[in-house]
């Protein structure tokens, strides 16, 4: 670490705790509900048409959840509504929606079959009463007669609505098989059918309840009515929860001595807003940094509410660093923009300094 990083103008802020403005419209609300069930039940459709063929358990949840999630986050950066519990209960909605359609095109499938089967009884039926051979007609009673004693048909045939359908199929069973294929399934039973209904239903209305709120709670500015702008400004070896406490407190001439004290990656980003950029004051995050096969990812972990010369020496702060990459983001323009910032054409506000 560069001696110099120790020494970049970082200081005491005025930092005061994130809080989401809460902005919301029913309309707004109303979009986002109709584009999440109707994300819903298109995917909810898919799935139980690949679903006919193969089935992955728990893996077709986390799809379902995430596809949801991303066209409820699509609506709600286009309507602005920032209520991120309406848009958690949105999302919840989409999620049981998505499960129920899943099911009710299996009923509806089920129908179909059923259909086709008694379509069979009766042709059986006819072809009794229009047969003349004897030995023909008593072998076809016979077939008619196992048909109709066949205790799974008869459980069928009492199928009339779609909770039926549903106890009917919990009775058959999820059937959970290894993946090699060189073993028996497990079958959940009728009790664990429902079980792992309920926690299927849970994770994909979980997913994509998240993934609206997370964007229901993102930095807004309200004078421009614009979502503010992510720009990572760089970031060090030291935990994710220790940086977060120290930005929420403003003590950001702590952070020089938590560099390299630790193998995980935390970040550090600016939003700002794109219209006034001149606006008084900015919104600070930290972000845990992980890799996922190779692909870099965060996860936010803290907010705060600074002086927009906070950013100006934060950007100073990282640039300073001899071995870590301008900014720590691999972005040319926003690499340049960096080092605008670092050349000293902003400044930053202290209230008290500790160099």
């Amino acid at each position: 670490m560069s001696p110099s990083g120790t020494t970049a103008g970082l200081g005491l802020y005025r930092a005061k705790p994130y809080e989401n403005d809460g902005g919301f419209s029913v309309q707004g609300l109303a979009l986002t509900t109709g584009v999440g069930v109707l994300v819903a039940v298109v995917m909810g459709v898919v799935a139980a048409i690949v679903g006919q063929f193969f089935y992955a358990v728990f893996i077709f949840p986390l799809f379902i959840g995430a596809a949801v999630g991303a066209g409820q986050t699509w609506a709600i950066r286009h309507t602005k509504i920032r209520t991120p519990l309406a848009c958690g209960a949105a999302g919840l909605v989409a999620g049981v929606v998505a499960v129920t359609t899943m099911h009710y095109v299996d009923y509806v499938n089920f129908r179909q079959g059923m259909n086709e089967a008694n379509f069979e009884e009766q042709s059986l039926r006819e072809a009794i009463a229009d047969t003349t051979d004897p030995k023909e007609r008593q072998y076809l009673h016979e077939v008619l007669a196992e048909f109709e004693s066949d205790p799974e048909v008869v459980a069928a045939m009492q199928v009339n609505s779609f909770t039926s359908y549903l106890d009917w199929s919990a009775r058959q069973g999820v059937e959970i098989s290894s993946a090699y294929g060189n073993s028996g399934g497990l079958n959940l039973g009728h009790t664990g059918t429902f079980i792992y209904w309920g926690v299927e239903a849970l994770i994909v209305a979980l997913i994509s309840a998240a993934m609206a709120r997370r964007r229901a709670g993102a930095p807004f500015c309200v004078a421009c009515d614009a979502w503010k702008t992510e720009r990572e400004l760089g970031w060090l070896l030291a935990p994710a929860k220790a940086v977060g406490e120290v930005v929420q407190s403003g003590r950001l001439a702590e952070l020089p001595a938590m560099a390299g004290t630790s193998d995980g990656q935390s970040s550090i980003s600016v939003y700002e807003c794109p219209s006034c950029p001149e606006q008084a004051d900015v919104v600070l995050e930290v972000n845990a940094i992980t890799y996922n096969h190779g692909t870099r990812e965060k996860s936010p972990q803290a907010r705060a509410i600074y002086p927009r010369g906070a950013a100006a020496d934060l950007t100073r702060y990282f640039v300073s660093l001899e071995d870590t990459p301008i900014s720590g983001n691999n972005d040319t323009a926003v690499a340049r923009k960096v080092e605008t910032v670092a050349d000293g054409q902003q400044t930053g506000e202290l209230v008290a300094s500790n160099r």
